[in-house]
């Protein structure tokens, strides 16, 4: 497996992939032809997935720690804690779970493309099997309670008859002879791995994407691409060989279900990228894609016919509510387009054309049958319609160009303070949620408001380009969206405060990406009435709260080293009464780069929250303790020059013991240089606590000093172990 010798900090490791992922859905706009966007999309999977294994490396270290615990709670008398830590295993179990299943859909996507699985990818690869293989051994090696398990032994089970199965098809590939004597076998690989992937991974992967990842519609997408190809696969084998299975007539309904899942999925980005196309003022590309969304829609209504299962039912209404929605956005489209070059026309004043134009909008205008309603968006029609008659009513009453161009404006200026005033309405309310206490309520609210700002955003998009008020209309609800979802991250978060450190600060990264994008939209926004202040109280937060998990995760993991290899070695080495090699001791107990960048990076989130404290939201940063920060800080500068020196202080006693004097000496005054720098910063602390570290380590300062002068007399020196050892743990979990 990859050694992870030094973390980076998996707070800003998230937000750099959320932006890594919303640089690519911009990037997805400017492409309509399918290939082109998936190839965006494999540079992004290869940018995701060293982060993703990154992220495994975190909550298995974070397991280890928690599966201590419980261990030594299982031979306590009490026993009180069991549940709470039973309940953080099983959620960071399932988390990793998750995650490896991410990370293997990605690289089979990477596998099936042109790129291969080369270099890195294979040892990316060779990690998440060992990975999946952990959570396996689990089941077997552990005294966790069987439901904490429960929830991912379905799906693991399957998943290791894929593995299986995969093995036995590598084995006969192109073989025709073991073929035909293994043809049962063959075929049941064949049908377990679509399943595998039509009914496991496939709602495993939507779960994730509602939960913590985002709507990935190209990896779904390839998911039922996959179990698709699976199907076709065993469909030729079973028309080859002119057999008949018992499960040969559940075949055409699956392939349908994933051919209609697949289409989609595709169907959902081709409509997002309609949107924001739309949103932009290119309203002709717009048609383009919704009229793709409706083409794919309809095929994949028709791989639906007659399809009467749970899952089947429930695809067609989203394919019908897909298709319905589209349809109204593509009529209204059409139209916005129109007026579009009518006022190109009005400029070059071209009677006829416009007249024409006018004649074409009343036409589609009053033929529009709604399907659907949506408030807002649903009026469009009818106020294209009622314009075109004022403007066809100025040009038979011979008004100037200039003053067509003006009503025209004026009438849309009108409708769009209609969506200014809504907006209004949605601040009053996005106010509202600090009154409410009630989590459920507020996180309804917030779903509300998303899909309330969805459709206004939508409706301002189909406004003719040439309005400049819908401009700012627009960049107000970009504004208000970003604020609303991380905001609704920030629930999520809450979610998991006392069971899952990592999902809180996957969570609490995305709400600060989205409050940044918040900001940086702000800087392009000169409107006035925008929660100014709600938005850098939203950022400076979620940057603090997000920095204090990622601590408390590192300082969980450091525990973990400490006590389960730190302090082991020294006890080693400091209380054997066989002859140890120094230089080879020296070499062991230096290998220890992971300990030390936990340390560190512990030691640079302190320093960042403190930075932060000169330009942070006052509100965020009146409900912090930075005293316990700036002290935690000085302690985490003390730890380190103080564990450099127990190790020379261990290689000093040992060479004294060896009656090398000389390096005895050498040692000890190395161990004393670095126990004075460990009390430097503790002196600048505020509590009694750093007060009693500092007089200790420069009583142990102290000690070497003295035991430095006598291997000088070629006096053997033994070390105050128990003290010396309390005192490093007592730090290490006072951090």
């Amino acid at each position: 497996m990859i050694n992870v010798n030094k973390p980076t900090s998996p707070f800003e490791d998230i937000i750099a992939l959320e932006g890594r992922r919303y640089k690519l859905l911009e990037n997805t706009v400017l492409e309509f032809e399918e290939k082109n966007i998936e190839k965006l999309w494999l540079d992004y999977t290869e940018f995701s997935i060293p982060i993703l294994d990154k992220f495994n490396f975190h909550i298995k270290t974070l397991f280890s720690r928690y599966y201590d615990e419980y261990e030594k709670e299982l031979e306590s008398d009490e026993a009180s804690d069991l549940d709470k830590l039973s309940k953080k295993i099983k959620e960071v179990l399932k988390l990793i779970f998750e995650n490896t299943i991410v990370i293997e859909q990605k690289l089979n996507y990477l596998d099936n493309s042109s790129t291969k699985l080369k270099g890195q990818f294979l040892n990316y690869f060779v990690n998440n099997e060992m990975y999946k293989q952990f959570i396996g051994e689990l089941f077997f090696t552990t005294k966790l309670p069987v439901n904490t398990l429960k929830e991912i032994s379905h799906i693991m089970v399957n998943q290791y008859k894929v593995n299986q199965f995969e093995r036995i098809l590598h084995s006969i590939d192109n073989n025709p002879d073991i073929l035909k004597e293994n043809l049962d076998l063959v075929t049941s690989a064949y049908r377990t791995k679509s399943e595998y992937y039509l009914f496991d991974v496939g709602s495993q992967i939507q779960s994730i994407c509602n939960n913590w990842w985002w709507n990935d519609y190209i990896l779904l997408s390839s998911i039922y691409s996959q179990a698709k190809h699976h199907l076709n696969s065993l469909n030729e084998l079973l028309i080859e060989s002119n057999t008949r299975m018992q499960f040969e007539d559940s075949l055409p309904n699956n392939l349908s279900f994933a051919m209609a899942n697949e289409i989609y999925f595709k169907s959902k980005l081709l409509y997002e990228n309609g949107v924001k196309t739309a949103a932009e003022g290119t309203h002709k590309q717009s048609i383009r894609y919704f009229t793709k969304v409706m083409e794919n829609s309809e095929i994949g209504l028709a791989y639906l016919l007659n399809k009467e299962t749970d899952d089947t039912i429930k695809l067609r209404e989203q394919l019908n509510k897909l298709y319905s929605k589209t349809k109204l956005l593509r009529q209204i489209t059409k139209l916005t387009t129109k007026y579009n070059q009518i006022s190109s026309h009005i400029i070059t004043n071209d009677k006829k054309v416009i007249l024409d134009l006018l004649s074409a909008i009343k036409r589609e205008a009053s033929q529009y049958v709604p399907e659907l309603e949506v408030k807002y968006l649903s009026a469009l029609p009818d106020m294209y319609n009622t314009l075109a008659s004022t403007i066809e009513l100025l040009l038979s009453l011979g008004k100037e160009f200039e003053e067509l161009s003006e009503e025209m404006s004026q009438r849309l200026i009108q409708f769009i303070s209609r969506l200014d005033v809504a907006i209004s309405q949605l601040i009053k309310e996005l106010n509202s949620i600090n009154q409410i206490d009630d989590y459920t309520e507020t996180v309804t609210i917030v779903k509300s408001l998303l899909k309330d700002i969805d459709i206004l955003y939508e409706t301002a998009s189909l406004i003719p380009k040439n309005i400049i008020e819908r401009i700012s209309i627009i960049r107000k609800l970009q504004i208000l969206k970003f604020l609303v979802l991380s905001i609704f991250e920030d629930l999520q978060s809450f979610k998991y405060r006392e069971s899952n450190n990592i999902r809180v600060l996957i969570h609490k990264a995305k709400a600060n990406f989205f409050a940044r994008k918040s900001i940086e939209q702000l800087f392009e926004q000169k409107s006035t009435g925008l929660p100014v202040e709600r938005i850098y109280a939203q950022y400076s937060g979620s940057l603090i709260t997000g920095y204090q998990k990622e601590i408390e995760i590192y300082e969980l993991n450091i525990q973990f080293l400490c006590i389960n290899d730190i302090l082991p070695k020294f006890l080693l080495y400091l209380t054997s009464n066989d002859d140890i090699n120094v230089d080879k001791l020296k070499i062991l107990l230096w290998e220890d780069e992971l300990f030390i960048s936990m340390v560190q990076q512990v030691n640079t989130d302190c320093n960042k929250l403190i930075n932060h404290r000169q330009t942070g939201n006052a509100n965020s940063l009146a409900g912090v303790n930075w005293d316990t920060i700036s002290n935690k800080m000085l302690l985490v500068e003390s730890v380190l020059p103080f564990y450099e020196s127990i190790k020379y202080a261990i290689l000093a006693s040992i060479s004294s013991k060896n009656k090398k004097y000389d390096d005895a000496t050498n040692y000890f005054t190395l161990a004393q240089d670095n126990a004075f720098k460990a009390s430097e910063p503790l002196k600048m602390g505020n509590s009694s606590l750093l007060g009693e570290y500092h007089s200790h380590l420069f009583s142990f300062a102290q000690f070497c000093q003295e035991s430095s002068n006598k291997t000088r007399n070629q006096v053997a020196v033994n070390l105050p172990v128990q003290e010396v050892v309390k005192l490093f743990r007592d730090m290490i979990f006072n951090m």
